[in-house]
């Protein structure tokens, strides 16, 4: 797949050197070039319900002719591979009746990934006037335009989003609507309540100030002001139960809390965030400061310039 370049490169999903940061720069860059040309932006952040457990065999298998160029013994053995599968639950020693898996890749299995991305690749053909990125079921569809022409933006939006959900019908896939939000990025205020309907399955998607897209909080101003909260929110949330404890827990076990957990929770995504405001940068020092009072077993006002993590 990599050596023939079989994969769009709209698709990030369990590929090496792409990761959710690299998925989230990508369509943030395209973005922010949008708010430099004065345009606005419509982001839809589309929800899939149970994908990996909803791809077909059959369907799965026509595509790896056409679309891979498996020869028919390779398209054979990929479909044995997904047939004849059956589950079973066990609780307490004791196992069910086996039923049959008609369809889905297998969880937790080396190769379903990569499966699931192969069955997923081709819906990059479908947009024909948006931007698209796609990791794993989380697909992000953007169009930008004119302040001038909102109209015509939301009917260009409307009809990929249109031909996505043809797309999921005729691959047995699932949108969920309800689940399914929209941002409007835009360098100056307007008035939202001018926007026309955006649409999928007959449905309004919400307009929303900021949603949760690959593990971050994206907000309307691209800021990630939101972000940063929450996760100082978080990594405060642990401190405060931690703390009490500080006494009787080791300092190679408080370290390993701190790298496991702590720091973590507020270093995802920094490369995005890096060149946040003043105001965040102050409140992220604060942070690291209490972790290194915590790890370092010091009080919450003593001077921690000369250690380090």
């Amino acid at each position: 797949m990599n050596e023939k370049k079989l994969l769009s490169e709209k698709q990030s999903g369990f590929r090496s050197g792409r990761s959710c940061v690299t998925a989230l720069a990508d369509v943030t860059e395209d973005l922010r070039k949008a708010q430099d040309d004065n345009q606005i932006s419509f982001l839809v952040l589309l929800d899939h319900s149970r994908a990996f457990e909803a791809v077909d065999p059959d369907i799965f298998c026509c595509k790896l002719p056409v679309l891979y160029a498996f020869s028919n013994s390779a398209t054979s053995l990929i479909h044995s591979y997904l047939n004849n599968r059956s589950q079973v639950v066990c609780v307490q020693q004791r196992s069910s009746n086996a039923l049959p898996i008609k369809r889905g890749v297998p969880q937790g299995s080396v190769l379903g990934p990569l499966l699931f991305t192969m069955y997923i690749n081709d819906l990059t053909n479908v947009v024909e006037n948006c931007g698209i990125h796609i990791y794993a079921d989380d697909v992000q569809v953007y169009l930008h335009c004119s302040p001038h022409c909102i109209s015509e933006g939301v009917r260009l939006l409307n009809v990929d989003l249109n031909n996505i959900q043809k797309w999921a019908d005729k691959n047995r896939l699932i949108l969920n609507p309800s689940k399914t939000k929209c941002m409007t990025i835009s360098p100056q205020s307007f008035d939202q309540n001018s926007i026309p309907d955006i649409l999928i399955n007959n449905c309004k998607i919400e307009l929303v100030e900021n949603a949760k897209n690959l593990g971050m909080v994206v907000d309307k101003t691209l800021s990630w002001n939101v972000h940063i909260n929450r996760a100082i929110g978080k990594v405060y949330g642990m401190l405060r139960i931690l703390w009490p404890l500080q006494s009787f827990i080791p300092f190679n076990i408080r370290l390993l809390l701190c790298k496991a957990y702590l720091i973590p929770a507020l270093t995802y995504g920094c490369e995005l965030f890096s060149n946040c405001d003043s105001i965040h940068n102050r409140k992220l020092n604060v942070i690291f400061n209490n972790i290194a009072r915590f790890v370092f077993g010091k009080g919450r006002r003593d001077h921690i310039s000369a250690f380090s993590i």
